[in-house]
């Protein structure tokens, strides 16, 4: 059996953000790094941060990406999901949503916040790179 890799989640996340109609950037540069995949349609922009164990970093870097994302999520196995309820809390607390994959298959387990973080010029700057 294939050893599931990060890469393995994007496809499907990118796939269940088109399939809403939202144009779809990979590895948006923020800082010093890229999130992951983003997703726009009009003037909203949703950050998803991708993780297959390590959820404490995937919901920091989603709380950092909403200084320029109206929305984010963290997207995870289905398996790594199950049953983490201090995953679900911390994302409730920070606003962010979850999205669950399961082979080809996204399952929105929570609901975003809209974000209260959003620094303009930084915001702008981040637009920039979506062409």
């Amino acid at each position: 059996m294939k050893e599931l890799k990060e890469e393995d989640l994007r496809e499907p996340i990118r796939t269940f953000f088109r399939g809403k109609g939202y144009e779809v950037f990979d590895e948006v540069k923020l800082f010093a790094r890229g999130i992951d995949v983003v997703a726009k349609q009009g003037n909203i922009i949703i950050s998803v941060e991708l993780k297959l164990r390590d959820w404490r970093r995937a919901v920091a870097q989603a709380c950092l990406d909403l200084r320029v994302s109206d929305y984010a999520f963290v997207a995870m196995p289905r398996k790594a999901i199950e049953n983490n309820d201090e995953l679900r809390r911390e994302c409730v607390r920070l606003g962010a949503g979850l999205l669950a994959v399961d082979g080809g298959e996204v399952k929105q387990v929570l609901q975003p916040v809209i974000s209260g973080r959003i620094q303009p010029l930084l915001r702008q700057r981040f637009l920039a790179k979506l062409v």
